[in-house]
C-alpha cells in the first residue's frame, strides 16, 4: 500500500468536508452572535493543533536525522537508505504542506466569522448612534429632554438627514400639520426599528444554530486529523521497517553476487599468472641453455688461442735455433775466407721482439716470407765469390 495514495485522499474527502461547511456568501450572517472568547478558544485551538502538528514533525524529522546518522555506519548500504529516507522526508513535506493549507483554510473561516460579527454590529449601532448624536448634538441644545422638545416643533428641521436628496425648505413654522407630520414620522421610525430588530433576532437564530453546528464540524475535523496522524505514523512506521529489510536483502543479493564476480576474476587471473609463470619458466630455461653454449665456445675459442700461441712461440723457437745455426755457419765460413768488410744482408738480420710476437698471433697467411738460405748458401762459399758479389753491389 501507498501511503502517499492513502493521505491524498483522506486529505481530499477533509477538503471537500471543509467546503461544505464553509459558510460561502452567508458567513457575514452567521457569524454575528458568536461571541470573541468563544473565537479566541478556537483560534488557541487551532494554533494549539499547529503548533502539535510541527512538534510532530519535527519529531519525526529529528528521527529520520537520528535514522540518517545511525544508516552511515554500514558501507555498502548507504545509498539506499538514504533514497528511502529522502522519499519519506518528501511525503512528510507534502503532507505537512496539506495541514498547513487547511489549517489555514480553517483560520480564514474563524477570521471571516469575526468580520461579519464586527459588520453586522457596526451596520445594527450606527443608526442608533447617528441618531443619538444628532440629538444630543442638535442646535445647540444640550439636554436630550429639551432636544426632543424642539424635535416635536420643527421635526422637518431635524429629520434633514433623510430628505437630503429632495428640495424640502426646512423654514417651518409650527402648526397642526407639522405636529401631524412629526407623530407620523416618529411612529414610521419606530415600526422600521422593530421590524429591524425582528429581522436582526431572526439572524442571530439562525447564525447561533449555524456556529454550534460549524463547532462540531471543526471538533470533528480536528479528531478526524488526529487520527489521521495516527494512521500516517503507524503507516509510516510499518514502511520503514518493510523497506529498511528488503534494502538489507537487496544489498545481501548484491554483495553475493559481487563475491561470485570477484572469484571469478580471481581465478581467471590466477590461470594467467600461472600462464606467464610458464612462459617465463620456458625463455629462462631457453637462456640458460644458450649462456652454456656461449661459454663453451667461449672454452673452445680460448684453448685454441692457447694453442695457436704455442705453436707461434714454438715456430719463433724453431726460426730463432735455424737463425743461430745459420751465424754459426757464418762465423765457421769467415775462419776460412779471406777477412773483408760488408755489410749483413737484410735477411739474415735478427727481427725485433715485438714483430716477432706481432707475428705469432697473426695467421699463417700474415707471416713474413721465410728467408731460404739454402738458394743464396746452395753453393759453396769462397773468397773469389763473395769478391764477385761485392762488386755488384758496389756497383
Amino acid at each position: 500500500m501507498n501511503v502517499g495514495t492513502i493521505l491524498d485522499d483522506n486529505l481530499d474527502v477533509i477538503e471537500q468536508q471543509g467546503k461544505c461547511s464553509s459558510p460561502g456568501n452567508d458567513t457575514d450572517a452567521e457569524g454575528a452572535k458568536i461571541s470573541k472568547n468563544g473565537l479566541d478558544d478556537d483560534l488557541t485551538i487551532a494554533k494549539s493543533s499547529q503548533d502539535k502538528d510541527k512538534t510532530q514533525v519535527q519529531l519525526s524529522n529529528n528521527g529520520l536525522f537520528k535514522n540518517d546518522h545511525e544508516l552511515e555506519k554500514p558501507n555498502e548500504n548507504n545509498k539506499a537508505l538514504k533514497e528511502a529516507n529522502g522519499l519519506l522526508t518528501k511525503e512528510l513535506k507534502m503532507y505537512k504542506e496539506k495541514l498547513q493549507a487547511k489549517n489555514k483554510d480553517h483560520e480564514n473561516v474563524v477570521c471571516n466569522m469575526d468580520k461579519s460579527t464586527e459588520t453586522l454590529r457596526l451596520l445594527t449601532n450606527e443608526q442608533r448612534a447617528y441618531q443619538n448624536n444628532i440629538r444630543k448634538s442638535g442646535l445647540g441644545y444640550k439636554g436630550p429632554c429639551v432636544l426632543s422638545q424642539a424635535n416635536a416643533k420643527i421635526p422637518k428641521l431635524y429629520s434633514a438627514y433623510e430628505h437630503r436628496d429632495k428640495n424640502i425648505q426646512l423654514h417651518v413654522f409650527d402648526s397642526e400639520k407639522t405636529l401631524e407630520d412629526a407623530e407620523k414620522i416618529q411612529r414610521s421610525k419606530v415600526e422600521t426599528n422593530q421590524r429591524d430588530e425582528g429581522k436582526v433576532k431572526v439572524n442571530f437564530v439562525d447564525i447561533e444554530t449555524k456556529s454550534i453546528e460549524l463547532e462540531h464540524r471543526v471538533a470533528s475535523l480536528l479528531r478526524e486529523n488526529e487520527h489521521l496522524k495516527l494512521v500516517y505514523k503507524n503507516s509510516f512506521d510499518s514502511i520503514k521497517k518493510l523497506r529498511g529489510k528488503n534494502i538489507c536483502e537487496n544489498a545481501k543479493c548484491d554483495l553475493q553476487t559481487k563475491i561470485v564476480e570477484l572469484a571469478k576474476v580471481l581465478t581467471q587471473k590466477i590461470k594467467d599468472f600461472d600462464d606467464v609463470k610458464l612462459k617465463l619458466s620456458n625463455r629462462t630455461a631457453k637462456f640458460e641453455a644458450y649462456f652454456e653454449k656461449l661459454e663453451n665456445k667461449k672454452v673452445v675459442l680460448e684453448q685454441e688461442l692457447a694453442r695457436k700461441f704455442d705453436d707461434s712461440k714454438a715456430k719463433k723457437d724453431q726460426f730463432l735455433k735455424e737463425i743461430n745455426h745459420l751465424s754459426t755457419q757464418l762465423e765457421n765460413l769467415k775462419g776460412k775466407s779471406v777477412e773483408t768488410k760488408f755489410d749483413k744482408p737484410l735477411s739474415l738480420e735478427k727481427p725485433p721482439f715485438d714483430k716477432v710476437l706481432i707475428n705469432s698471433q697473426i695467421s699463417k697467411s700474415w707471416f713474413t716470407p721465410k728467408v731460404v738460405v739454402q738458394k743464396d748458401f746452395s753453393k759453396s762459399v769462397t773468397a773469389h765469390s763473395l769478391y764477385l758479389k761485392m762488386k755488384k753491389i758496389s756497383f
